[in-house]
C-alpha cells in the first residue's frame, strides 16, 4: 500500500554535475519519510542523469522523469506540480541543499496553522578559495515572522524577495488557482509564479529560521545570463499584469506590482553591459507609458516618494536621466586594470576589487596579448560578476591598454590599478567621498611595498611626501612648497582622478611597454586646481615576484624611461602656465637619469646604450644643463657627478665612464634598508588558513634580521621554535644562527657561518628556510596543513658591535588565509643539525613493530664537512634493552677521515669496542656514503631497543667542522630498512683498561 505523501519536492535539473551530488545527498537525509522527490531531468547533456540514478536506485523516494529536450525550467517545475501527491509541494534548485530537517520541521508548522504558503529564511553561500562562506538571508521583515499573515491585509509581504525555493505551497492551493509557472519565452518566470501565488493565498507564514543553502557561484544560473536580462523582465511583467487584472487583484496590488517592478528593472541594470544600458533605459520608459497615462500609477501612494519621482524621471526623458542621474549615482569609480600574463596574481587582485566596500563601480579589464591561461581567469571572474568588463586588445602594451579602458570608462572617477597589487578594502570608497566633498580634480594616497618572498612592508616615502603638502583641504599643483615633481611619485595607481577632468584635457598614456604612467601622471598633476590628499595606506605594491614592470624590464626597453621625460618636457613647454615649472623638472630628470644608471638598468648593456645615447645629444634634448641646474641645491653630489660628467665622455667611452664615475660611487648608491633600532619583535606566530592545494610547496616569511650595512656586521642569535599541529602533540626545537656581512669585490655579501638545530626534528627541518638578501636575512616557514603553524621566540641575540646595529621585524602574525609566495631555488633549507664537543644527549630506540631478525635501521650519521682530512674521534656510550631481561652496556670509540681524492670518502682508522659484548657485536655497525659515517642497529625483538649517547667527539680541527644528525626515532611503528652489504659489525676491542 502507498504511503500518504506529505511534501512533494520538485527539484527542475539541467547540467548540474558540479553541485548536483550535494543538492541530491541533502535529499537523502531528509528526516521525513512519507516525502517525494520528483526529480525532473530537462535535457541534461551532461551526466547529471547518471548520478540521478546512483541516487533513485539507493533511496526509493526519488522519482526520475527524463525530459529528452531542454524546454525551460517552468514547463519541469509545472510538470513535477501536475505530477505531485503531496499535501504541500516545494521547489529546489539543483545548485542548493537544504538541512535534514527541513520539510519535516516545515510540514509540522504548516499542517499545525493550516498554512497556504510557508517560507523560511535561507543561507547565501559561495566558495571561495576552498572556503564556503555564508551569511543569513532574511526573508520577511521584524514583526512579520512567526504568525499567520493575509497578504491582502498586510500588502507589505508584496515586497518581500520572490524566493520560491524557501517554501511550502499548498497543493491544492496552486491546483484551484492555476498557479503555474510562465512557460513562455521568458526567464525569470519565478517572479510570475510570486504574485500569483501570493495574491492567491489567504493564510501565509514566515520562518525566522535558515533551512536552505543558496548557492550564489554558480556560473550556469540563469540570473547571470545577460542577454536574456535585457528582455525578459519586460515579458515577465506583462505575463504578472496580465494575470492580475484577469484575476481581478490589480487595483488592490498596483503601488507593490510597481514598486517591484522598478526595484527589478534596475536589478536587471546591475548584469546589463554599459553599452546598452541606455537603450535599457529606453525600453523602460516605453513599458512605463501604459502604467502612467492608461493605468493610473501616479494615483498611487507609494511608501518612498522617491519612487514615484524616479518612475517619471525615467518616462519623461530617458537619455537625461541616464547621463545625469544614473551614472553618478551608479557608477561611481572606474577601475581600469592592464592584464597580461597575471595568472599568478590576477586572483588576489580582483578579489580586493570585488570586496570593496564601495560597491558602485566597474572594473575594466584590458587583456593585451597574454599567453598563460589570463584570459580564461578574468572571463571567469566577468561572468560571475557583471560589474567586470574584459576587452582584449591583443598583443601591445599597458599604456595602450589604459587609454583603451579610459575610453570605456562611465564613472565620476578612475583609477588605474597593476594586476598584482593588493587594495585596501576601503580604499575605493575614501578616496571617492574624500574627492566628492572636496569637488577634486584628484586625490593622492599613501602607498606601501611588501616584498614577496619576506612579507615585510615597508612605506613608500618618496610616494607623497606630507612635508610639501599645503595645510589646507584643497590645493592646486602650483602651492606644492619645494619642487612639486618631488611631492609625489609619477605612478598611476596611488591617485584617483576625475573622468570628466582628464577627457575633457585629452590627457593620455604613452603606448610603450614601460614607463608609460608618467606623461599621464604629471601632466594631469600641473594642470590640476583641486588636489586632495588621503593621508592614509591604500595601497601596497608587491615586489620581489619576478614579475614587476619596474624591476625587470628596464633593460629590455632602455629608452622607454627617457622618451617618457621628453614627452612629459615637451608637453610642459606647450602651455604659458606649465612652463614655470621646467626647470623643477630638469631637476629632477637629473636624479632620474642616476638613478636609471645605478639602480633601473641592472646590466653593463642596458647602461651602455643609454650612456651612448645621452652622449650623442640626447642629453641635450632632454634637460637643459644650464647653470642654474649645476648650482641647484636639490640636486645630491653624486646625481650632478653623474650627470654633469656625461658630457666629458664620447660614444665608445662607457667602460671608462663606468671606471672613472660609476664604480667610483657606486657604494654610496648601492642602498640597503637601514635597520629600525626601535624595532626588535622577538617573538611571533603564523598559522596556515589555506586548504592543501592552495598551500602545497608555499611558504611564508616568519621574520626578518635587518643588519647595518657594513663589513663587520654580525649577529649570533637562539630562537626558541614550536610547532603547532592540529590536535598533535607540541614539538618543540632550537635553532642557532650566526651570520655576517663582508665586503666582497666592492659590495656586501651576506654570509651564514651557522644555521643549525640543536635537536633536529623533522618536522623544522623539512620546513624552516632562509634567505639572505643584501642586508636583510629572513627566516620562512613552509606550509604544512591547515589549522596548524610555527610559533618561535629569540631567546638570545648578540653582536660583537658595541651598540644595537639589527632590528627584527616580525612578518606575519596568527592565523593567514592569503595566498603566499611558491617555494624556489632562492630559498635555503635549514637542516643541519649541531651536536658537537659533549655530544648529542641521551637517545633511545624502543621497537613495538614485529620484523625480520636481520633488518635494521639508522641510529645516527656523521657528516664531515667537504675538505681534505677533516677528521673526528668520538665515543659513544649504547645499551641493548631486551625486553623483560637485563641491559647490556658498552662504549663504542670510532676515529674517521674524510679522503677527497676522488669521490668524498669516509676512511674509518679506529672501531673498538670497551668490551666487546657479544650481544652488542652482533647488534651494532656502521657504515659510509659519501662524506657521512652512519652507525646502525640490528632489530632485537618486540619491545626491545637500544639507549645510546654520544659522551665525546673531538676533531683534529679547530672549527669542529662535523654534523651529527638524529636519524632515530624513539618508537618504530614502521617498516625497517635491509642492513647495507657494505655495513661492518665490529668486533675489536680496545687496549684500553
Amino acid at each position: 500500500m502507498e504511503m500518504n505523501i506529505k511534501v512533494s519536492v520538485i527539484v527542475p535539473i539541467y547540467n548540474q554535475k558540479l553541485y548536483l551530488h550535494d543538492c541530491l545527498k541533502s535529499l537523502t537525509s531528509q528526516t521525513m519519510k512519507e516525502i517525494e522527490f520528483i526529480i525532473i531531468d530537462n535535457g541534461s547533456e551532461d551526466c547529471s542523469y547518471e548520478i540521478m540514478k546512483e541516487y533513485a536506485a539507493q533511496d526509493s523516494r526519488f522519482k526520475l522523469i527524463q525530459i529528452k529536450m531542454n524546454k525551460g525550467v517552468a514547463k519541469a517545475i509545472n510538470l513535477g506540480i501536475r505530477l505531485s501527491k503531496g499535501i504541500y509541494v516545494a521547489e529546489l534548485d539543483s545548485d542548493d541543499y537544504v538541512a535534514a530537517n527541513m520539510y519535516e520541521e516545515m510540514y509540522q508548522i504548516a499542517e499545525e496553522n493550516n498554512l497556504d504558503i510557508l517560507k523560511s529564511n535561507l543561507w547565501d553561500f559561495s566558495t571561495i578559495g576552498g572556503q564556503i562562506e555564508k551569511s543569513e538571508c532574511k526573508i520577511a521583515s521584524l514583526g512579520f515572522y512567526n504568525r499567520v499573515v493575509n497578504p491582502q491585509e498586510e500588502k507589505k509581504v508584496f515586497d518581500f524577495p520572490v524566493y520560491a525555493w524557501t517554501a511550502l505551497y499548498h497543493r491544492k492551493m496552486l491546483l484551484d488557482n492555476h498557479c503555474f509557472w510562465n512557460e513562455g519565452d521568458s526567464t525569470y518566470t519565478d517572479n510570475g509564479f510570486f504574485w500569483q501565488t501570493m495574491v492567491s493565498a489567504k493564510r501565509v507564514m514566515y520562518l525566522d529560521v535558515p533551512y536552505v543553502y543558496h548557492r550564489r557561484d554558480n556560473e550556469q544560473s540563469t540570473v547571470k545570463s545577460r542577454e536574456r536580462m535585457f528582455t525578459d523582465f519586460f515579458k515577465e511583467h506583462t505575463f504578472i499584469e496580465k494575470f492580475l487584472k484577469e484575476s481581478g487583484y490589480f487595483e488592490s496590488v498596483k503601488r507593490a506590482f510597481y514598486q517591484r517592478k522598478l526595484f527589478n528593472y534596475f536589478f536587471a541594470l546591475h548584469m546589463i553591459p554599459y553599452e546598452r544600458k541606455l537603450d535599457f533605459f529606453r525600453l523602460v520608459s516605453q513599458d512605463f507609458k501604459k502604467d502612467i497615462e492608461i493605468d493610473g500609477l501616479n494615483d498611487c501612494d507609494f511608501d518612498d516618494r522617491k519612487v514615484k519621482q524616479r518612475i517619471n524621471d525615467i518616462y519623461n526623458n530617458p537619455e537625461q536621466y541616464y547621463y545625469q542621474t544614473y551614472l553618478p549615482d551608479f557608477c561611481k569609480v572606474s577601475v581600469v586594470i592592464p592584464v597580461h600574463n597575471a595568472e599568478k596574481s590576477i586572483g588576489t587582485t580582483l578579489d580586493d576589487v570585488l570586496n570593496q566596500s564601495l560597491k558602485e563601480i566597474e572594473i575594466i579589464l584590458v587583456e593585451n596579448g597574454s599567453t598563460d591561461s589570463t584570459m580564461e581567469a578574468i572571463n571567469e571572474y566577468a561572468r560571475k560578476d557583471a560589474r567586470i568588463q574584459v576587452i582584449s586588445i591583443g598583443a601591445s602594451n599597458a599604456g595602450a591598454a589604459r587609454n583603451i579602458g579610459l575610453q570605456h570608462a562611465h564613472g565620476t572617477y578612475v583609477i588605474f590599478l597593476d594586476a598584482d597589487d593588493r587594495f585596501h578594502p576601503h580604499m575605493l570608497r575614501k578616496a571617492f567621498l574624500r574627492g566628492r566633498k572636496m569637488s577634486a580634480e584628484v586625490i593622492w594616497f599613501k602607498s606601501e611595498r611588501k616584498d614577496y618572498l619576506t612579507g615585510h612592508r615597508t612605506i613608500i616615502p618618496y610616494a607623497f611626501r606630507e612635508e610639501q603638502i599645503p595645510q589646507k583641504d584643497i590645493f592646486s599643483f602650483s602651492e606644492i612648497s619645494g619642487n612639486p615633481f618631488k611631492a609625489f611619485n609619477g605612478w598611476a595607481w596611488d591617485k584617483l582622478f576625475l573622468c570628466s577632468y582628464i577627457k575633457n584635457n585629452s590627457f593620455c598614456f604613452q603606448e610603450q611597454i614601460i614607463s608609460n604612467d608618467g606623461f599621464f601622471t604629471y601632466l594631469a598633476m600641473v594642470n590640476a586646481r583641486r588636489i586632495t590628499t588621503i593621508n592614509e595606506v591604500l595601497v601596497t605594491q608587491i615586489m620581489g615576484h619576478g614579475e614587476n614592470i619596474s624591476t625587470t624590464k628596464h633593460d629590455a626597453n632602455v629608452f622607454c624611461g627617457y622618451d617618457m621625460r621628453l614627452a612629459i618636457r615637451r608637453g610642459l613647454e606647450k602651455f604659458r602656465e606649465s612652463r614655470v615649472f621646467i626647470k623643477d623638472f630638469d631637476i629632477q630628470t637629473v636624479e632620474y637619469i642616476t638613478w636609471l644608471f645605478f639602480t633601473g638598468l641592472k646590466t653593463d648593456e642596458g647602461k651602455e646604450k643609454l650612456f651612448n645615447y645621452l652622449v650623442s645629444g640626447g642629453l641635450q634634448k632632454l634637460v637643459d644643463l644650464d647653470e642654474g641646474i649645476r648650482e641647484s641645491k636639490e640636486i645630491g653630489y653624486l646625481a650632478a657627478w653623474c650627470v654633469f660628467s656625461i658630457n666629458k665622455y664620447k660614444v665608445g667611452e662607457f667602460k671608462r665612464f663606468s671606471q672613472e664615475v660609476l664604480n667610483k660611487y657606486f657604494e654610496y648608491m648601492h642602498h640597503y634598508e637601514m635597520p629600525n633600532t626601535k624595532i626588535v619583535q622577538t617573538e611571533s606566530r603564523l598559522i596556515f588558513g589555506q586548504e592543501e592545494e592552495q598551500g602545497k610547496n608555499t611558504l611564508a616569511g616568519l621574520t626578518t634580521i635587518w643588519l647595518e650595512p657594513k663589513d663587520t656586521s654580525n649577529i649570533s642569535v637562539v630562537i626558541d621554535f614550536l610547532y603547532m599541529g592540529n590536535y598533535t602533540a607540541v614539538v618543540k626545537d632550537v635553532l642557532k644562527l650566526s651570520i655576517s656581512l663582508q665586503g666582497q669585490e666592492g659590495k656586501l655579501q651576506g654570509l651564514v657561518h651557522q644555521a643549525e638545530w640543536d635537536k633536529g626534528e623533522a618536522i623544522f627541518r623539512n620546513h624552516i628556510y632562509y634567505t639572505f638578501t643584501d642586508n636583510a636575512f629572513t627566516i620562512y616557514a613552509k606550509y604544512t596543513e591547515k589549522y596548524t603553524g610555527f610559533a618561535y621566540k629569540i631567546r638570545n641575540i648578540s653582536t660583537r658591535e658595541g651598540y644595537l646595529t639589527y632590528s627584527i621585524t616580525a612578518n606575519n602574525r596568527g592565523y593567514m588565509k592569503q595566498i603566499f609566495p611558491t617555494l624556489t631555488g632562492q630559498h635555503v633549507q635549514i637542516t643541519a643539525v649541531q651536536s658537537k664537543g659533549g655530544g648529542g644527549g641521551c637517545q633511545r630506540v624502543i621497537f613495538r613493530i614485529e620484523e625480520e631478525m636481520i633488518k635494521g635501521l639508522d641510529l645516527f650519521s656523521v657528516e664531515l664537512l667537504k675538505y681534505d682530512f677533516n677528521n673526528i674521534v668520538m665515543a659513544i656510550d649504547i645499551v641493548g634493552v631486551p625486553n623483560n631481561q637485563p641491559a647490556i652496556f658498552d662504549t663504542l670509540y670510532l676515529g674517521f677521515m674524510l679522503d677527497l681524492e676522488a669521490e668524498p670518502t669516509i676512511k674509518v682508522f679506529q672501531a673498538e669496542w670497551q668490551y666487546a659484548r657479544a650481544e652488542l657485536i652482533y647488534g651494532i655497525y656502521y657504515y659510509t656514503r659519501g662524506n657521512c659515517l652512519f652507525v646502525g642497529a640490528v632489530y632485537n625483538g618486540q619491545w626491545s631497543g637500544y639507549s645510546y649517547e654520544i659522551k665525546h667527539t673531538v676533531g683534529r680541527e679547530y672549527n669542529e667542522d662535523w654534523i651529527i644528525r638524529h636519524l632515530s626515532k624513539e618508537r618504530v611503528v614502521d617498516g625497517l630498512m635491509d642492513i647495507p652489504d657494505s655495513a661492518v659489525f665490529i668486533e675489536n676491542k680496545t687496549n684500553k683498561d
